[in-house]
């Protein structure tokens, strides 16, 4: 080969390499770019430090093919060898914590960062003792520095080696996890990794054009330009997809993924537990086919309705809610997804209630009719007993008064708890009003810090049962002048506003101890002689019917508070 051939080979070199790490430079920073400002990505932060890191590694590769004199060519190699180092401990981090890894605590993460330390300060000082590997300029054919071999070079390339391949393993087992396509973009960035790889390992075995130039900023373009792909193509730079399936797959209720023709295109491993041969049937299958009465119940609902159903599984059978919900793509309806939700305890529990419901009631039956009725018969022949004021008359006649009160209680308890069927919209204040009509008492003060547009959903007559009970509780159990208060419970939202929660009803009476909190609500239970001790009980199960929740607390006045929420308020 004449001179001028050799000129040319040494400037078509020369252009390529200096073509290859400028593309490079420019893809790394489009996608660091395209990460932190267009999209939602995970880790999204650790990525645009990587790829700040790959457009670092190709100009300082570039700067030392470019520059003229030897001291600024030496002083790219060391940043290209710094940089280098550095951009295989990012890629453990970023995928650490893009794959729901704790950096902090990773173990790999940690001996990655011991080992890093050490190699980067052999960097430093390699030129003045050349620990990490001696640098030897080359004019030909093209001017560069050669990396001799040396001992913190050999360790540098095992971790550069080590720290790829865990990374690649973080990423592909995330991937692997998935239903969606799993085995292409797996393969994609192994091989990106891989291929990307080849010209350092050229580089060390000779296997290159030039033998004494390092190719291993070469390789990135490759890496880069797989990385590429998968961002673009299969959602690698939003985690959603990949979680969609990993939740799909983990979801213990049965998933089914149907097309605009009713054929099964997805499912989870619990959807076979209610089609058994569904692994052998395959995807694309009419659902019909697969299960003919699930179907005829899909075809039948709307979106987000419900329709419960009885399916058989294994020798048992079981319940289900049954729910669809469309997946629409720019307002295009292009599928359907079938949730299946395990009732079977609910339904269980449900049939108890209703037997033990059926018990309450012929038990109410017996003691309105049975225990009434005679009672009744007493009081009347004791009001026809002469001498009335007689003193064992009275205690009679207040004896039998208290048996009334707690056969009505027993009554109310009987029916408190059954579920409120066809709740109404009604105003909160009007029922306070009513139920304190019913208790009235001089030197009681009540203060209504409710204000009338407070709606609530609730049973009315059992809703006011509540504040007559507590009302009468503050008054009974307190001594005069008795304060009452009733109030909304307001809570802090996202927003900085407040949302209302719940009511309270307080007073400013002697209060509750702690250690009887947790007693007043159960049945049977009264600090007074005179009590019946069911008051507060039906107040609590009257709650729960509305799937509520009370407790006891003292209010600002050193009395009781009863909180009731998880009702239905709005303002």
């Amino acid at each position: 080969m004449d001179e001028k051939q050799g000129n040319s080979v040494a400037n078509t070199l020369f252009l390529l390499y200096v073509g290859i790490l400028l593309v490079s430079g420019i893809l790394a920073a489009c996608l660091g770019y395209f990460a932190l400002t267009r999209t939602q990505m995970r880790s999204k932060r650790w990525f645009g430090v990587l790829m700040i890191s790959l457009v670092l590694w190709s100009l300082t590769a570039a700067g030392e093919l470019v520059l003229s004199g030897r001291t600024g060519q030496l002083a790219m190699k060391h940043l290209f060898l710094i940089v280098g180092t550095t951009i295989p401990l990012v890629w453990v981090v970023y995928t650490a914590d893009y794959t729901y890894r704790s950096i902090r605590t990773n173990s790999v993460v940690r001996l990655a960062a011991i080992i890093y330390i050490p190699l980067i300060l052999t960097l430093v000082t390699n030129p003045f003792y050349e620990f990490y590997a001696p640098l030897t300029p080359h004019e030909t054919p093209f001017t560069h520095i050669e990396i001799g071999v040396g001992p913190a070079r050999i360790v540098a390339i095992a971790y550069v080696i080590g720290n790829m391949a865990v990374g690649t393993y973080y990423l592909g087992h995330l991937f692997e996890r998935g239903r969606s396509q799993v085995s292409r973009p797996v393969a994609i960035l192994v091989g990106a990794v891989l291929l990307g790889l080849v010209p350092f390992l050229g580089s060390v075995f000779g296997f290159v054009p030039v033998e004494t130039y390092d190719h291993t900023s070469l390789g990135v373009v490759v890496f880069l330009f797989g990385v590429s792909y998968v961002v673009f193509r299969h959602g690698f730079y939003h985690i959603s997809p990949i979680a969609r399936d990993i939740i799909l797959e983990e979801a213990k209720d049965p998933i089914f993924v149907l097309n605009n023709n009713s054929r099964l295109v997805d499912h989870n491993t619990a959807a076979a537990e209610i089609v058994p041969d569904l692994h052998a049937s395959g995807t694309r299958a009419l659902f019909s086919e697969l299960h003919t009465e699930l179907a005829a119940v899909v075809d039948e609902l709307e979106p987000d309705q419900k329709r419960e159903i009885m399916l058989p599984v294994g020798e048992e059978s079981r319940y289900f809610s049954v729910q669809i919900s469309e997946v629409t793509v720019n307002a295009e309806k292009i599928g359907t997804v079938v949730f299946l939700r395990d009732i079977t305890k609910r339904r269980t529990r449900e049939k108890q209630l209703e037997r033990q419901n059926e018990k309450l009631d012929d038990f109410a039956g017996v003691v309105s009719h049975d225990l009434r009725n005679p009672l009744n018969a007493a009081q009347l022949r004791l009001n026809l007993v002469d001498g009335g004021d007689d003193e064992h008359v009275v205690s009679a006649q207040q004896s039998l008064n208290r048996m009334e009160m707690i056969i009505e209680d027993i009554l109310t308890l009987s029916r408190a708890g059954e579920t409120v069927e066809d709740p109404e919209q009604i105003r909160l204040a009007d029922v306070i009003r009513k139920g304190w009509d019913t208790v009235t008492t001089d030197g009681v003060d009540i203060k209504l810090q409710v204000t009338e547009s407070v709606t609530i959903r609730a049973d009315r007559a059992r809703l006011q049962r509540v504040f007559e009970n507590l009302f009468r509780n503050a008054v009974d159990h307190n001594r005069a002048p008795v304060k009452i208060r009733v109030g909304l419970i307001e809570d802090a939202d996202e927003t900085g506003g407040t949302t209302v929660s719940g009511f309270y009803v307080a007073d400013n009476g002697g209060g509750i101890p702690e250690d009887k909190r947790d007693d007043i609500f159960d049945h049977g239970y009264s600090s007074s002689d005179e009590g019946t001790g069911f008051g507060l009980s039906i107040v609590a199960d009257i709650v729960d019917a509305h799937d509520g929740d009370i407790g006891v607390t003292e209010s600002d006045d050193g009395g009781a508070r009863f909180n009731i929420t998880g009702v239905t308020i709005s303002s």
